[in-house]
């Protein structure tokens, strides 16, 4: 019955000043709506994530605080002017343009080649990419990094089609907030370690919390904590995830001391 609500896709969806929408909903009487019960906090997030975009949602979006190009130039302005040896990979961020933005939260099977190469060409020229190299890829919210393989980008005139398959994720778990794309410097694991997640190096990182209001630091744990690892992959159905959960255990040690080491 839902169908009978959606409009086709268009056979070409990348048209200036056309907005390619995939169904009649009037998202944002909907929203509005849903504001004004904030019990259904989740439920207005979930419709958001997965809606076409329209002008007051592509606004909202872009002004989502999350959004690593909302908050990214602070940080890197706080660390070029401190004097410390902390220093972030380089990175290129990019507001798409609300057509664009909505080409990426329609379903890749259902986008014509066309299109696609269009956008491939449009991401490779925009963010002066370089033929032979490798880049982690990511949305301003969402970087797909438990789907390695994803995240990671080896084929940068490809790097278009990565970035809606990653997005069409993000969307259905709830982080397609965003209408931004962020490409980074992938840095090479040269220590040779094992790997989880589709391709996801299992090296010495550290996650530290800082209380940016107060410059304060709260504390720094490991990345890949042993408690949460452990729950995580152990309880996993899939036959990979109990090779991750495998993988990990027997480089867990390593990762321990190191952590401490360092």
């Amino acid at each position: 019955m839902a169908k009978r609500f959606q409009a086709p896709v268009a056979r070409r969806a990348i048209r200036p000043g056309f907005i390619a929408r995939t169904d009649g909903f009037d998202v944002d009487q909907i929203v509005a709506d849903l504001e004004n019960h904030p019990e259904q906090e989740g439920l207005l997030s979930r419709l958001l994530s997965v809606s076409d975009l329209t002008e007051k949602t592509y606004k909202r979006f872009a002004e989502n605080p999350n959004s690593l190009y909302n908050w990214y130039p602070a940080i890197e302005k706080a660390l070029a002017e401190s004097d410390t040896e902390l220093k972030t990979p380089d990175t290129k961020v990019m507001r798409l343009p609300i057509e664009l933005a909505q080409f990426i939260r329609l379903e890749y099977p259902e986008t014509s080649q066309a299109d696609k190469d269009l956008f491939n060409q449009f991401i490779f020229d925009q963010f002066d990419l370089e033929d032979g190299k490798t880049y982690f890829i990511k949305t301003g919210t969402f970087s797909s990094k438990f789907q390695f393989a994803n995240a990671k980008c080896s084929e940068p005139r490809e790097m278009g089609e990565y970035f809606q398959v990653i997005n069409n994720f993000a969307m259905t778990v709830c982080a397609g907030h965003t209408v931004d794309l962020v490409v980074r410097e992938y840095i090479e694991d040269v220590e040779d370690n094992p790997t989880i997640y589709n391709g996801m190096p299992l090296r010495t990182e550290f996650r530290a919390f800082v209380d940016c209001d107060k410059n304060e630091l709260i504390g720094v744990v490991p990345y890949w904590h042993p408690i949460v690892m452990k729950h995580a992959l152990k309880s996993g159905l899939s036959e990979s995830i109990q090779q991750d959960y495998q993988t990990y255990l027997s480089h867990e040690q390593h990762l321990v001391d190191s952590y401490n080491e360092l």
